[in-house]
C-alpha cells in the first residue's frame, strides 16, 4: 500500500517538475515572477527527490525485483484494495452518523418518527 502512495507521489512530483522546467518565454522584465518561478522549480525538484528516495527505500524494504508501475498486476491489485478500503471506511462513517442520529432521536423520545 505504501508503494502505491509513494509511486503516486513520485509521479505527481515528476509531472510538476516537468511542467515547471519546460521553456517559457521570459516575462518582459518582471524579475519578481522569475524569482517566484525559480523557487517553484526548486520546490518541485526537492519534492521529486524526496519521493524518489522514499520509493527506493520502500522497494528495498519490500525486496522488490523490479519497481511497480501502473500497468503491473501487483500495482493494480493493491490499488483495487485501497479503493475498497476507502469505500469501507466511508460506509463505516455513514453507519456511525446514522447510529448517532438515531441515538439523539431516542434521547428526545422521537425515535420511530421517520416511519
Amino acid at each position: 500500500m505504501f508503494q502505491i502512495v509513494a509511486s503516486a507521489n513520485y509521479l505527481s512530483a515528476q509531472e510538476a517538475f516537468k511542467s515547471l522546467t519546460t521553456h517559457h518565454p521570459p516575462p518582459h522584465g518582471l524579475h519578481a515572477l522569475l524569482v517566484k518561478g525559480n523557487r517553484q522549480i526548486h520546490v518541485a525538484q526537492a519534492a521529486l527527490q524526496r519521493s524518489e528516495q522514499l520509493v527506493v527505500k520502500i522497494e528495498d524494504q519490500l525486496e522488490l525485483e523490479s519497481p511497480w508501475n501502473p500497468e503491473s498486476p501487483e500495482f493494480q491489485l493493491v490499488e483495487k484494495d485501497m479503493v475498497q478500503r476507502q469505500y469501507r471506511l466511508a460506509l463505516d462513517e455513514l453507519e456511525r452518523l446514522v447510529v448517532q442520529h438515531l441515538f439523539e432521536l431516542s434521547k428526545l423520545n422521537m425515535n420511530g418518527t421517520g416511519e
